[in-house]
């Protein structure tokens, strides 16, 4: 087969020159595919009139446990594609059978021909050639057997965003974008794909509890109405993410472990070792598991972890990474307070006020904060490290920068680089500070899930994207971003450029909002909705850097100084004009009015708050619930509203109103 020239080509580029990219991109293949109908020089006729004039070629269909790459559902995912877009199903052959039938023809070839430029030697790297005499999917054939058939299914993916012009905004037929075309050709063009970060994961938790399941119950409780209970089927009919993140291509391409590690210590070592643990404010070193906390200057400790870290690479040598990720979440067990500890904190280093920090003198919380335990903590961290690293110089250990060990060191200026630092947070400055101190970084913010607005209209899309890009520049490896709750309604935009961004850090963040609101909405209503968002981003931020958003408060009772009626009164206004703008039935139409149904949960909410606030009735909490729980029980059986976690973690804010008053 002769190799042709691609006139389209899209290699890994600057974050500036992405919009211009992107624009060129979408005008030339518009063209192509809007005009196909008059064949040019040098185009590929995959679809004339309704009818497949090429078949999918993959190289072979594998034995069941083979260990060859198996690229049939990529194949025939792409079948699925071009049929919704055109009626038209190709036909799907082997390598051997297509050369039996017409072995000159072009055809679609899946990872079984020849193909234009260098190795792809990113794992899940990934090129699509468009030539007169085919159309070339390729992958690393090097790369692990599931890497490959994953990054094939990625290919498609972007083939048919930046090809075909198709989108996925969220879950389901409502967030599907399929141009409809009886024809598609496409011109010479090459789409690389070369995946900065190893791991990108946006973790679906609209069902998923995290062992809260307390929450969860008292959920389907309040969910209750006139003494019956909705179905948990109908209660949590969310459709759940799956496919929707494969079409995002979230994955990865190495196994990072940050677990907290030290769950059941205290039954395992609390008798032989109890200085392994923390000094609590009786006197004691003794834990109430499962969240036991540690004596981070002992060496027995650090002996013992690398112990264990070492035993388990030795028992398994496709082991690539271990955590040595410190406990969290207990209120019981406090941080420890031994002299030897404590001299490795910084008096000038910056202070935190925390339940879990006790002064030994009274027993109680320090009156004037106390400084961070980052320097104590990653001490520890690098003892492990060294030890290990003697042993498994390859291998890598995980430790998080979390709670009130966050901040970068202050005496301490490097962490050993097998340790892989996962920054729980989404705070430029402190990105840039801890890229300064650890060679390999991870991201894992929280802010996503946001718990404190209980899934009321917000959006950070813009934050998130730029966050996410200036990532790409500091050494971090990957990301983990819980919270997909499935706020479809009220939170999808920051959903979808968070997925994007991961996928690929270099877009233009301004060019990839704009096409979600082109997409979703129509060009007609595009400057109603980009007001609607624009504004609800300034409310956002507003909140974000409230006294209200900084650490645990008393009730939710200060967000109704944001949630104004007046601002919802006129984000509503945005929205009814963008509806306005819409075709009647359209699907553009059906989207404005799912962000009209979140902006009407978050009215509700802020009823709810301010009617429990107002009112005098000694029980005031159930008397106000029991007026709105009809309308929550049924809105959690919409799909696209996370009603049953957002109530989870409502009422207990609710009910501190009451106790507040």
């Amino acid at each position: 087969m002769k190799l042709g020239t691609a006139s389209i080509r899209l290699p890994a580029a600057d974050p500036a020159s992405s919009s211009i990219r992107l624009l060129l991109l979408v005008a030339a293949l518009d063209f192509a595919l809007c005009f196909s109908s008059a064949v040019r020089a040098g185009e590929l006729v995959l679809i004339s009139d309704g009818r497949a004039d090429l078949p999918i070629v993959i190289p072979r269909e594998p034995a069941k446990g083979s260990a060859e790459a198996d690229f049939r559902e990529a194949a025939d995912d792409l079948r699925s594609v071009l049929r919704k877009i055109s009626g038209a199903t190709p036909e799907m052959l082997t390598l051997e059978q297509w050369k039996r039938r017409s072995p000159d023809a072009p055809a679609i070839f899946m990872g079984c021909a020849p193909v234009e430029g260098p190795p792809i030697t990113n794992g899940e790297g990934s090129r699509v050639q468009a030539r007169p005499d085919g159309l070339f999917f390729s992958v690393n054939p090097k790369a692990p057997v599931s890497t490959q058939e994953m990054a094939m299914q990625q290919a498609v993916n972007c083939f048919a965003q930046r090809a075909l012009g198709c989108r996925w905004l969220m879950p389901g037929e409502l967030g599907e974008v399929m141009p409809k075309r009886n024809t598609i050709t496409l011109p010479e063009m090459t789409i690389e794909q070369n995946p900065v970060f190893w791991s990108r994961r946006l973790r679906d938790q609209q069902t998923q509890y995290g062992g809260k399941e307390s929450r969860h119950e008292r959920a389907l409780q309040a969910l209750q109405v006139d003494g019956k209970a909705d179905s948990l089927k109908e209660a949590e009919n969310n459709m759940g993410a799956a496919d929707w993140l494969m079409r995002m291509n979230t994955g990865a391409r190495f196994n990072f472990v940050f677990g907290h590690n030290f769950g059941g210590w205290w039954d395992k070592y609390g008798k032989t070792h109890p200085e392994y643990f923390a000094l609590q404010p009786d006197g004691t070193r003794t834990q109430h598991p499962p969240r036991e906390r540690l004596c981070e200057s002992e060496p027995g400790l650090w002996n013992q972890v690398a112990a264990n870290a070492i035993a388990a690479f030795d028992a398994d040598p496709a082991l690539r990474m271990f955590s040595i990720c410190e406990n969290d979440g207990s209120q019981r067990n406090k941080f420890c307070m031994c002299p030897r500890c404590m001299a490795l904190d910084p008096p000038h280093a910056l202070k935190f006020k925390d339940a879990k920090l006790y002064d030994r003198k009274t027993g109680g919380p320090f009156a004037d904060g106390y400084p961070a335990l980052s320097d104590r903590v990653f001490n520890f961290f690098n003892e492990v490290a060294r030890r290990v690293k003697a042993k498994h110089p390859d291998r890598h250990l995980g430790a998080n920068a979390y709670s009130i060990y966050h901040t970068t060191p202050v005496n301490l200026k490097k962490v050993e680089d097998n340790l892989i630092v996962s920054l729980v947070s989404d705070d430029p400055a402190l990105l840039e500070a801890w890229s300064k101190v650890a060679a390999k970084l991870f991201i894992r913010p929280n802010t996503l899930q946001d718990v404190k607005t209980f899934g009321m209209v917000c959006n950070d899309a813009r934050r998130f994207g730029r966050f996410i890009q200036q990532s790409a520049r500091y050494n971090v490896m990957g990301h983990d971003w819980p919270g997909l709750y499935g706020n479809w309604a009220t939170r999808g935009l920051n959903y979808y450029v968070v997925a994007m961004m991961l996928w690929d850090p270099r877009q233009d963040v301004e060019a990839l909002i704009e096409d979600y609101l082109v997409s979703a909405y129509g060009r007609p209503a595009l400057p109603a909705m980009r007001r609607y968002f624009d504004k609800l981003e300034n409310l956002t931020e507003e909140v974000r850097n409230s006294d209200y958003y900084r650490g645990r408060k008393e009730s939710p009772e200060p967000l109704l100084a944001h949630y104004t009626a007046a601002r919802l009164d006129e984000l509503e206004r945005c929205l009814l004009e963008a509806r306005d703008a819409t075709a009647p039935d359209s699907l553009q139409r059906r989207r404005v009015e799912l962000n009209l149904l979140g902006l009407d949960y978050t009215r509700r909410v802020c009823r709810l708050i301010a009617d429990i606030r107002d009112s005098s009735d000694r029980k005031r909490h159930d008397t106000e619930w029991r007026k709105q729980a009809p309308y929550f029980a049924e809105l959690a059986k919409n799909p696209y509203l996370g009603v049953t976690r957002n109530v989870a973690q409502l009422t207990p804010a609710l009910r501190k109103i009451g106790d507040k008053k």
